[in-house]
């Protein structure tokens, strides 16, 4: 897997994170975000050969008519297993992927972030280290988030895809 994103303070290491064990995440240095905020995701998928163009329109079809993002619409379809999306996506953001039910999460790091921003924003505190909390997203480029949650915590984060 890839390295965590940094956003003013320290990231956890992308190395093996199963190896660790349960919610241990330990620092590392930056990375600068690959392509993936300029360019569409289904395009990155389609030039890098993961679906084909047909496969896309179809996903594109079905979230029109959900509302819903175009990875769900992937793996709701079976275009794409979630463990898949979730490893690319990670890969394309420049953070590491984590499976939650690895984890043992302290309800004094979940109270950090309000039940219905966690919800709005689609984020999920995992672990705090000092003045860093570290968060789960499943969309790592949504500054909005990120600002709205070292706003309301008053901590650095440091960002995980899920």
């Amino acid at each position: 897997m890839g390295r965590s994103r940094e956003h003013s303070g320290k990231a956890p290491s992308g190395a093996n994170l199963a190896s660790r064990g349960p919610a241990t995440l330990s620092p590392a240095s930056p990375r600068t975000p690959t392509h993936m905020s300029t360019e569409r995701i289904g395009e990155i998928l389609v030039r890098e050969s993961i679906i084909s163009t047909q496969q896309l329109r179809k996903a594109q079809e079905d979230q029109r008519g959900s509302g819903k993002r175009l990875a769900y619409s992937l793996a709701k379809l079976g275009i794409l297993g979630e463990k898949e999306l979730t490893d690319f996506l990670a890969k394309q953001y420049g953070v590491p992927a984590i499976s939650l039910s690895d984890f043992e999460i302290d309800p004094e790091v979940i109270d950090l972030i309000p039940k219905e921003v966690a919800s709005k924003h689609t984020v999920l505190p995992v672990q705090r280290a000092g003045s860093t909390l570290i968060v789960a997203m499943s969309d790592p480029s949504n500054i909005y988030a990120i600002d709205d949650l070292k706003f309301l915590t008053g901590l650095n984060l440091s960002l995980i895809h899920i």
